[in-house]
């Protein structure tokens, strides 16, 4: 038999595969875990919704004598609260007691702990712990947001905050193999597994959305006595481009530049963001010759927009436009133009000084 002194030091919560284990240890007298010991659990972790007893066994034995008095203690981490069983005097032998749990005074650690004395020593057993969950866990869903618009075929960033008493107490990371993380788009799995322990309260993941339409993102977290949560969050996914077409000037058409007049040309166009889903259009950029010179993010009347930028030269030139929506989808169309300065354009006047603020 091994002999050893426990002194008490608070809570010291660690972790086995399901759970946590615990040593709580109280200065009183020699402790001889041979002599007096409780038995250990199978599974600590408890459904304190559906299970409100608990049975702790013992078992109390001395040489040659009988033990003066034996008691087991159940002690509740977060209330506080200490309850005991009936004293057994002049006692030897199997003992045991049935604990309540899972009201408000008992959720969460318990630790249980046997004590006794013979001779006027006192002793304590070794100790046993069980964590009761009296609450389902929850999943919030941060992003994406509801209704919110994404390209088809892009990897929308799913984030996650996962909820549970189990989570609040010290020391969780270490206790996460209970929990199970589902993710679907549409009914079809996208992952299935444990929670990510490098940051188990906050999960993100990457969500593949290929196809367009009003899509489901359904997120199920469960924990180790099957307590679940579930949340569906419900997307849009545009992969329509948009329609743009040149209204004026027309491909091949000549553009005077009258005499004395600024070298400028005006481009109008027509766009469009058709499909089903929408997210509508968001700029329509100008580039001359493969050079961007203007962008319109306003229409001027229905589905107009308007460019304008000078020309240096006359002759032939190249105008490309493009039209993007609010998730990325692009088209473009190009004309072909020529431009004739009839006279002198007017001059395009000296630039200004740089401001005395900024450095020479």
């Amino acid at each position: 038999m091994q002999n050893k002194r426990m002194i008490f030091g608070g809570l010291v919560v660690g972790l086995f595969s399901l759970g946590f284990f615990v040593n709580v240890r109280i200065a009183e007298a020699e402790v001889n875990t041979d002599r007096l010991r409780l038995d250990s659990y199978s599974s600590p972790i408890l459904d304190g919704e559906r299970q409100k007893t608990f049975k702790v066994d013992g078992f109390a034995s001395y040489t040659g004598v009988s033990w003066d008095t034996v008691r087991i203690d159940a002690r509740w981490a977060h209330s506080g609260r200490t309850d005991s069983s009936p004293v057994w005097t002049k006692f030897n032998g199997g003992f045991s007691h049935v604990f309540p749990v899972g009201d408000a005074q008992r959720c969460g650690l318990v630790v249980f702990e046997a004590h006794g004395t013979v001779r006027g020593l006192k002793y304590e057993s070794n100790s046993e712990w069980a964590w009761v969950d009296c609450q389902a866990p929850r999943v919030l869903i941060g992003k994406p947001v509801e209704g919110q618009m994404v390209k088809a075929g892009s990897n929308v960033e799913l984030e996650l905050r996962i909820e549970d008493d189990l989570l609040a107490a010290k020391r969780w990371s270490f206790g996460l193999g209970g929990y199970d993380l589902k993710i679907d788009l549409d009914g079809q799995p996208v992952f299935s597994g444990k929670l990510n322990v490098a940051s188990p309260v906050l999960q993100k993941w990457n969500v593949l959305v290929k196809e367009p339409g009003r899509r489901g993102i359904r997120v199920k977290i469960q924990d180790k006595v099957m307590k679940s949560d579930e949340k569906t969050v419900w997307i849009n996914v545009d992969g329509t481009a948009p329609q743009v077409r040149v209204i004026s000037p027309t491909g091949g058409q000549a553009v005077t530049i009258p005499s004395g007049a600024m070298p400028v040309v005006t481009v109008e166009v027509e766009a469009t963001d058709p499909g089903e889903i929408s997210s509508g259009i968001d700029k329509v950029e100008f580039y001359l010759n493969g050079q961007g010179v203007a962008a319109a993010r306003t229409p001027s009347e229905d589905n107009k927009y308007v460019g304008r930028f000078g020309v240096s030269r006359q002759g032939a030139h190249a105008i490309r436009v493009k039209a993007l929506d609010k998730v990325g989808n692009a088209a473009e169309i190009t004309v072909n133009i020529n431009v004739v300065f009839a006279g002198s354009t007017a001059p395009a006047g000296k630039p200004p000084k740089p401001s005395r603020t900024l450095p020479r």
